[in-house]
């Protein structure tokens, strides 16, 4: 879930801005009406993720390419417990 605020001093972006979304920076999703909250789906796999996002202001303006990025790491830690063998207790 992305949480996205723009702002814009002339026309705004109340009824009529957009937004759209790319994973890689060359395909993009179609526009769709600017809103603070946005569900989307990253690339699969472990690692670096991006999400590039560019907002329309109700005069048609798009703004410069925003974006940020996380490390995807879903991998458990393994942990292992070794009992020393004359059975003491570790506190």
């Amino acid at each position: 879930t992305l949480g996205l605020s723009a702002l814009d001093s002339g026309s705004g972006m109340g009824t009529g801005a957009q937004m759209k979304f790319s994973n890689d920076n060359t395909n993009w999703s179609n526009p769709e009406s600017f809103a603070p909250i946005k569900t989307w789906v990253m690339t699969t796999g472990e690692g670096t993720k991006t999400v590039y996002v560019k907002f329309k202001d109700v005069a048609g303006n798009w703004s410069s390419i925003i974006s940020d990025t996380i490390i995807l790491d879903s991998i458990k830690p393994q942990v292992a417990i070794t009992v020393p063998q004359d059975g003491a207790i570790i506190k």
